[in-house]
C-alpha cells in the first residue's frame, strides 16, 4: 500500500511480510518512508488457526506511526474481526488504519472505521474484499473494482464527522467508551 501527501516527497508503503525474530516468526505489517528506510512495523494481533498451527506468533504492541499526512496505524487480514485492534490504535491515536488483507469481511471492516471515527484503506489480493479507502462513516471513498488495481482517495484529517444525533463522536469515544479493568 502506498500513501502520503499529494507531493510524493512523504509517501510511504505498508507490506505484509514474515518476519523471523530469534527463533520467533511474526505476520508482519512494515512501513517504509520515502527513502526506504524502515518507518516501524506492526505484528499482527489476531492470529487464524493456519498461522497458530504455522507457527506464527501473535505481536503484543499497538504501535501508531507520526507521518507529514497524520497518525496512522497498520492491522493485518483477521484483525479485523476483533474490534480490539482497531480500538487500541485509535486510542493510541491512529487516524488512519492500513490493512494489507488476503479477504475479509467487509461489513466488519467498516464498522472498525466507524466505531473508532478512523478512516481505513485496504489492499487486497483477492476479489473477497476490495482494495479501498473508507471514511469514518464506514463509506468508500475510493475502491478498486478488478483485483490488481488502486484505490485513490484524498481525505482531510481535521475535517470532522458530524452525526445527526451525536454531533463529533470522535470527541465522545475516549470519554463515554466502556472501562477496562486496568483503568
Amino acid at each position: 500500500m502506498l500513501f502520503g501527501l499529494p507531493d510524493r516527497d512523504d509517501s510511504r508503503i505498508v507490506a505484509g511480510i514474515y518476519e523471523r525474530v530469534g527463533k520467533v516468526v511474526y505476520n508482519a505489517g512494515v512501513m517504509a518512508g520515502p527513502d526506504g528506510e524502515l518507518v516501524g512495523k506492526y505484528y499482527k494481533k489476531c492470529l487464524p488457526r493456519e498461522e497458530i498451527e504455522g507457527g506464527i506468533t501473535p505481536g503484543g504492541e499497538y504501535p501508531v506511526f507520526d507521518t507529514r499526512f497524520g497518525k496512522v496505524g497498520v492491522m493485518i487480514c483477521w484483525d479485523i474481526h476483533f474490534p480490539e485492534v482497531a480500538r487500541r490504535l485509535a486510542m493510541n491515536g491512529a487516524e488512519l488504519i492500513l490493512v494489507p488483507i488476503w479477504g475479509g469481511n467487509e461489513l466488519l471492516l467498516r464498522a472498525r472505521a466507524v466505531e473508532n471515527q478512523v478512516y481505513v484503506a485496504t489492499s487486497s489480493y483477492d476479489h473477497k474484499l476490495r482494495t479501498a479507502v473508507w471514511d469514518r462513516r464506514g463509506d468508500p471513498l475510493a475502491a478498486a473494482t478488478q483485483p490488481g488495481e488502486i484505490a485513490l482517495a484524498e481525505v482531510d484529517l481535521n475535517a470532522r464527522t458530524q452525526w445527526n444525533w451525536l454531533g463529533d463522536f470522535r470527541a465522545r469515544i475516549t470519554r463515554e467508551r466502556p472501562r477496562r479493568e486496568a483503568e
